[in-house]
């Protein structure tokens, strides 16, 4: 490959970095910000449903284990890191606890 080469390959792929995280904080602030109160309420109904809250951070920390390494940091995300889930997860517990009644 000539250095040329190698220097336009080498651009494109910051331009196309860059594109990517121009749009984070046009579009994925907003939806960053919704997330939480989806996992919550999602925590809330799954209790309502007759499901243990309990297994929400038992998912997540398997979906932590799996994405460990290969996430892009929090700020470049769309979503929030799965740690930041977990933490959340754990803070709304005792509310989804609440509306908790095994199925039978």
């Amino acid at each position: 490959m000539t250095s040329r080469a190698l220097h336009s390959g080498c651009c494109a792929l910051l331009l196309v970095a860059a594109g990517g995280c121009a749009t984070v904080p046009l579009t994925g602030r907003r939806q960053l910000s919704l997330v939480p109160e989806a996992d919550h309420l999602g925590l809330i109904f799954m209790a309502m449903a007759g499901y243990d809250p309990h297994g929400a951070e038992t998912f997540w920390k398997r979906m932590a284990a799996t994405n460990k390494g290969k996430a892009p940091p929090e700020f470049m995300s769309t979503h929030p890191a799965d740690e930041t889930r977990i933490a959340a997860i754990r803070q709304n517990l005792p509310e989804a606890m609440q509306y908790y009644r095994p199925a039978q």
